[in-house]
C-alpha cells in the first residue's frame, strides 16, 4: 500500500512538473510572441517613414492598415496577434518590392534646371540656322494679335514634333483645340526644384522659363525674329532666357516678361529683381547657347545691360 501510495505521490509531482514546464514555455512563447509583435507594430510605424517620407498615401495607407487588420480578424475569426504579424510581413515585402522616391539633393536639381535652360537657347539656335532668325516672342494672326508663345515655336527642336503638329498654330494658344493638349507640356519647361506642379489645378502647366520682351532685346515684339550680327553687345553677354518664378506663366501662352514693367520704379542699386526655387539667385540662358547661375545680389542696372543687345554694355552678372 504503501508502495502503490509512493508511485502515486511520484506521478502527482511529475504531473506537475511537466505542467509546471508546460506553463513555463508557454509563458516564454508568449513573451517571444509579445515582443514580436510589438516590434513588427513599431516597423509598421516607422518603416514607411524611412523609405518614403514624401509619400503621403502611403505612410496614411500604414497607419489605417492596422484597423483593417482588426476587421480582417475580426471576420476570419484569428487572432489580431496572426493577423498583425502577417500584415507587417506582407508589408515590409511590399515596401521594398516598390522602389522609394528617394530626396534629390538642391544642387542636383539646380543642374538640371540649367541643363533645361540651355537645352532651351540650344533649340533657339537650331531654329536660327533653320530660319536664319531666332523665333519672334510670339506669332501673331492677321489682325497682330498674339498666338503662340516661341516656346511652342521651339518644340520641332526639343524632340516634341508630334506634339507642335497636333496643335492647329492658325487658332489661339487657347482655342479648345489647342488647350486640350496642355499637359502633354515637356518635362524640361518646368524647375525641377518647383514642388507646386502636382497641389493644385493649373500647376502642371506653368513655366518659369520666360523672355523679355522689348525691341531692344533679343525678344522683339515687332521687328520680328531677331539675328545674331544684331547683338552687338555680344552674344555670350547677353541673356536670351530668365528663370523667374514670380513671373510664371502658362507655357503656350504668348506671355512673358515686358522689359519697361519689370525695370519700372527700380533704381539701378537695387538687387534681387528675378526670383528662382533655388537659393540666393536664378538661373539663365546666354544668346551665346550657354547657361548659367546668377547671384540674386547683382543690381539692378547689371542685369539690364545683360538683357540688352546693342545697348554697348556687357552687363557683370558674376
Amino acid at each position: 500500500m504503501s508502495d502503490e501510495s509512493d508511485e502515486i505521490v511520484k506521478e502527482v509531482e511529475s504531473q506537475e512538473l511537466s505542467t509546471s514546464a508546460n506553463s513555463d514555455v508557454e509563458l516564454g512563447l508568449n513573451t517571444t510572441r509579445g515582443l514580436f509583435v510589438l516590434i513588427a507594430a513599431a516597423a509598421l510605424l516607422v518603416f514607411p517613414f524611412a523609405i518614403r517620407p514624401s509619400n503621403r498615401f502611403f505612410v496614411s495607407f500604414f497607419i489605417v492598415a492596422p484597423l483593417l487588420v482588426v476587421v480582417a480578424c475580426v471576420w476570419f475569426r484569428t487572432s489580431f496577434v496572426n493577423g498583425l504579424i502577417w500584415f507587417a510581413i506582407c508589408g515590409v515585402i511590399i515596401g521594398f518590392l516598390v522602389p522609394p522616391r528617394r530626396h534629390v539633393p538642391e544642387a542636383a536639381r539646380r543642374t538640371v534646371c540649367l541643363n533645361n535652360i540651355r537645352q532651351l537657347v540650344l533649340a533657339a539656335h537650331n531654329y536660327e540656322s533653320r530660319n536664319l532668325a531666332f523665333p519672334p516672342p510670339f506669332t501673331v494672326d492677321e489682325e497682330g494679335a498674339p498666338l503662340h508663345s516661341w516656346r511652342v515655336q521651339l518644340l520641332p527642336y526639343l524632340d516634341e514634333g508630334e506634339l507642335y503638329e497636333d496643335l492647329d498654330l492658325s487658332k489661339p494658344w487657347d482655342h479648345p483645340d489647342n488647350i486640350k493638349h496642355a499637359h502633354r507640356m515637356p518635362e524640361l519647361f518646368r524647375c525641377p526644384s518647383d514642388r507646386r506642379k502636382r497641389n493644385s489645378p493649373g500647376d502642371e502647366v506653368m513655366t518659369s522659363y520666360v523672355a523679355v520682351i522689348s525691341d531692344g532685346t533679343v525678344w522683339s515684339p515687332t521687328a520680328g525674329g531677331c539675328t545674331f550680327h544684331k547683338i552687338t553687345d555680344g552674344s555670350s553677354n547677353t541673356i536670351m532666357v530668365v528663370e523667374s518664378d514670380a513671373h510664371r506663366v502658362h507655357w503656350m501662352s504668348p506671355s512673358d516678361m515686358i522689359f519697361d514693367e519689370i525695370f519700372s520704379g527700380r533704381r539701378d542699386d537695387e538687387t534681387n529683381l528675378f526670383t528662382s526655387h533655388h537659393p540666393g539667385g536664378f538661373q539663365v540662358g546666354m544668346a551665346d547657347g550657354s547657361a548659367r547661375y546668377v547671384s540674386g545680389e547683382v543690381p539692378v542696372k547689371e542685369l539690364k545691360a545683360a538683357l540688352l543687345i546693342n545697348d554697348g554694355k556687357s552687363g557683370r552678372l558674376d
